[in-house]
């Protein structure tokens, strides 16, 4: 789930899309997803506060454009 879409759901727009693709190819090439947490709240917080671990921490193959590409769709910018 995107940040603001736990903030403020109705002035969502296409960036959390966006995000689900970035945290679905993190997924998919780290084998983890983003942000862990035992409950629901933390988890909601990790993806309102913290940063991604870049995806070349788990996989030393991975091209570094493409944890760009993966982190800057992880960006918690508005």
């Amino acid at each position: 789930m995107a940040p603001e879409q736990a903030e403020d759901y109705e002035h969502v727009d296409g960036r959390a899309d966006i995000y689900a693709l970035g945290a679905v190819m993190y997924h998919m090439l780290t084998g983890h997803p983003p942000f862990t947490g035992n409950s629901i709240a933390r988890l909601l917080a990790a993806h309102r506060g913290k940063f991604v671990r870049p995806i070349t921490e788990s996989d030393s193959t991975l091209p570094g454009d493409l944890d760009q590409i993966v982190a800057k769709s992880l960006c918690k910018d508005k």
